[in-house]
């Protein structure tokens, strides 16, 4: 079964995988994503 973490990961890696397609993109929403994945780990 799939945790948050898991969840987390794979919506970083689809921000991250978005943001090298549209370079347009800040870089703010994934320090927020990441922020809001260790918030929600710790």
């Amino acid at each position: 079964m799939c945790s948050y973490v898991c969840v987390c990961m794979a919506v970083k890696f689809v921000i991250y995988y978005f943001f090298m397609l549209w370079p347009i993109a800040p870089i703010d929403i994934l320090e927020e994503y990441k922020k809001r994945c260790s918030a929600s780990t710790h």
